[in-house]
């Protein structure tokens, strides 16, 4: 299944008639199914039969969907606003229960963002399922826990700007993982996103070539991809032997809520420019 960010209107106005299809590329209404019937999307009927409409669909649910369900879901489809925009539902916490291949369906509706949004420091947020597996290992490599991304636009003939990770440790805050960054075709899904890579430095993330992929869900709120060519779990679990490297991971940005800092001398040369 594929979720589509923009729509016809006939499409908006959602009842129980409505398509499963048009029904889940509403992200509030997709939120009122999986709060009431929560495995209908997953099943794999369903998945088949995404043209069928929602009341069609009452088969796959055992029972669980019958006639007063449809009419309760049917009196919240019509409460929603047909005119309103899908990045207007989701938030930093909404984001952050979502498990990574919801979060991948997500990012494939997003667009880039401008270069000119990605200027200086980004509050960082892995999913909650993710949280404790990834701090636990730039505690062990990196000194501390991650708290975000630094951004700085740089007129290169290579690159569009650059960048680092920032860690916090015992009240200080550690600069390093630094990384280049463009504008350009995504590697995960069609469409062009902010590219970084970490190849470009010595550093633990560019020992593994870790590369990271963001979108904006609006201005302000964004949620990036990130790979690496091996697995280093818990940060990349699993490899995709399609793309030979490993499957993708999700996190997510705010911001920025400082402005860029430069590099001390000391984080530069240990981390030097590599390509």
């Amino acid at each position: 299944m594929r979720w589509t960010k923009k729509q016809p209107s006939d499409d908006r106005q959602l009842t129980v008639d409505s398509s499963l299809d048009a029904i889940a590329r509403r992200p509030d209404a997709r939120a009122i199914l999986e709060r009431l019937i929560p495995d209908l999307l997953d099943d794999p009927r369903a998945q088949q039969a995404m043209n069928l409409s929602l009341r069609h669909a009452a088969r796959f649910t055992q029972g669980r969907l019958n006639k007063e369900m449809l009419t309760q879901i049917d009196q919240e489809f019509r409460q929603l606003d047909p005119n309103a925009a899908d990045d207007e539902y989701w938030t930093l916490e909404r984001l952050a229960k979502l498990g990574c291949s919801d979060l991948i369906k997500v990012f494939t509706t997003l667009t880039a963002p401008t270069p000119d949004e990605m200027n200086g420091f980004f509050e960082g947020r892995f999913p909650i399922e993710r949280e404790e597996g990834a701090q636990d290992l730039f505690q062990s490599y990196m000194g501390g826990h991650w708290i975000g991304k630094t951004f700085t636009v740089v007129h290169d003939a290579t690159y569009d700007g650059q960048g680092y990770n920032s860690f916090f440790d015992r009240g200080h805050i550690r600069q390093g993982c630094r990384f280049v960054w463009t504008l350009k075709s995504s590697d995960f899904v069609e469409g062009d996103a902010l590219v970084t890579e970490y190849a470009a430095f010595q550093s633990p993330l560019g020992w593994i070539d870790s590369h990271d992929e963001i979108r904006r869900v609006r201005k302000g709120l964004y949620l990036g991809l990130y790979d690496s060519r091996v697995p280093q779990p818990p940060l990349t679990i699993g490899m995709d032997y399609q793309r030979n490297r490993s499957q993708p991971e999700a996190f997510l940005l705010l911001g920025p809520v400082a402005p860029w800092k430069a590099l001390t001398e000391e984080v530069k040369q240990r981390e030097r420019r590599l390509k």
